[in-house]
């Protein structure tokens, strides 16, 4: 019988590290869910559910693959899955550098947590508890308690919780430095962790096979991000533009990757025949720098050998965070006049200790969907036994 595999997000959001995720285990079952706004048109989504017990009954999952465990209704669903005995995996989709989360741990994300009636938390409670054993209860307000006090910033909110509900049977972690943090913050066991390297670097060219003469820009969901609450067109173009003309000298085309959830008006600013919707990997050999945000970009730039102009400070309200990787990252605010791409350092040229925490698996004649796959079955094996 095929293993039946639930991922918590939608097949429509096609980025590089989820796109191919099928080709991870051909042989299963794979099922995606999404919110509406997300999924296709017929297609079931999370609203469709009252509790995360019909979501199990819907698709039957033999393990479930989060791409985080952090908003209420992912950490609901994943607290029944562990009660029924099913494995669940956290797939990382980016960098989390220590330095960067340690900021994270006092700061509120969503002020709008604290207009909650008392209602609306009680039902959140009965949304997370029902149907599991009254041992959890405790846990469950102390979470929502983080929740309360630190909004939907996920590190302060983990930190402040029991691995019981936001942990996973396995964090898949990109890098070392990400393996660190998550232990560390978000309180995984070591032999929870597994390092496996990046999905968009399952290809990486080994020599130049092109002429090096484009740039990638590579859009973020500002919405998302701390401080970037409703975000406008207006303020992806202000983002967009500060890019492009922070480079001096534009000799080469700047590619624009369009996050997936982009809106048509927010992709209606971008000149349409630079946007580039191929796989990446055809690009990182002709690459001779990318920008945008700083989680998505360092393993790319270790592994390319080329420089990152990041954006990350370019929003309203967006605090700066100070990168890890001293000459590797440009901001766009410390180069007002612009930045001469000759005088750019690789991180070849960068001698410091990161690069191993960062690199440890790329360019090691190691296959990212290989290891991803091993571990999968892994918990697929160790579920039927003890099941």
């Amino acid at each position: 019988m095929k293993p039946r595999i639930l991922c918590l997000f939608p097949a429509a959001l096609g980025n590089t590290t989820y796109s191919k995720i099928t080709a991870v285990l051909e042989e299963g079952e794979w099922f995606f869910l999404g919110f509406k706004s997300d999924v296709l048109p017929g297609e079931p989504a999370w609203e469709d559910f009252h509790t995360p017990a019909q979501i199990l009954e819907k698709f039957r999952p033999d393990i479930l693959i989060f791409r985080s465990v952090t908003a209420i209704y992912e950490v609901g669903l994943n607290v029944m899955a562990h009660h029924r005995g099913i494995p669940t995996v956290w797939l990382a989709h980016g960098d989390m550098p220590a330095s960067a989360v340690a900021q994270r741990l006092h700061q509120r994300w969503d002020i709008n947590s604290e207009s909650k009636s008392l209602s609306k938390w009680l039902r959140i409670f009965l949304y997370l508890g029902v149907g599991l054993p009254k041992k959890y209860s405790i846990k469950i307000l102390k979470y929502l308690w983080a929740v309360k006090n630190y909004g939907n910033n996920p590190t302060a909110v983990a930190y402040r919780t029991s691995f019981d509900l936001t942990g996973c049977d396995l964090y898949l972690a990109q890098n070392k430095s990400g393996a660190e943090s998550i232990q560390k913050f978000y309180h995984y066991p070591s032999e929870k962790i597994k390092i496996v390297g990046d999905p968009q670097l399952e290809r990486i060219p080994t020599a130049s096979e092109t002429e090096k003469n484009k740039i990638l820009y590579i859009e973020t969901d500002f919405n998302s991000l701390p401080g970037g609450n409703n975000c406008t067109a207006e303020d992806y173009k202000l983002v967009y533009d500060k890019f492009v003309y922070s480079i001096r000298n534009i000799e080469y085309p700047v590619l624009i990757r369009c996050h997936p959830r982009t809106k048509p008006e927010i992709r209606a600013i971008y000149p349409a025949e630079n946007i580039y919707s191929g796989d990446l990997a055809n690009l990182w050999s002709s690459l001779v720098c990318i920008g945008g945000c700083r989680s998505t970009l360092l393993g790319i730039a270790l592994a390319l050998d080329i420089p990152v102009i990041t954006i990350e400070s370019q929003l309203p309200d967006f605090p700066a965070v100070e990168s890890q990787a001293e000459g590797l990252y440009y901001p766009l605010e410390k180069y007002p006049a612009g930045i001469q791409l000759s005088d750019l350092k690789r991180p070849s040229e960068i001698n410091r200790v990161q690069w191993e925490a960062y690199s440890k698996l790329r360019g090691a004649g190691i296959s990212p969907k290989q290891e991803i796959r091993k571990y999968l079955l892994y918990l697929l094996n160790s579920s039927k036994q003890h099941g």
